[in-house]
């Protein structure tokens, strides 16, 4: 066994977390998507001034 094989991690291993990555993004993802298609629709409803209190709200919220 050389030095650099010695590293690697089992291939098993590597797909696992390949494939918990893939998930991990689908998820986020889909968390953006409903953002854009419900919660930013239902704000602009509102009234402009409305509509940037509560983005910024949600921002300082998702910040701290």
């Amino acid at each position: 066994m050389t030095s650099s094989q010695a590293h690697r991690p089992h291939p098993a291993l590597r797909h696992l977390v390949l494939g918990g990555a893939a998930v991990a993004t689908g998820l986020v993802a889909g968390t953006f998507h409903v953002f854009a298609c419900a919660v930013v629709p239902a704000l602009g409803r509102s009234g402009d001034r409305t509509f940037i209190e509560v983005m910024r709200n949600i921002n300082d919220v998702m910040t701290s």
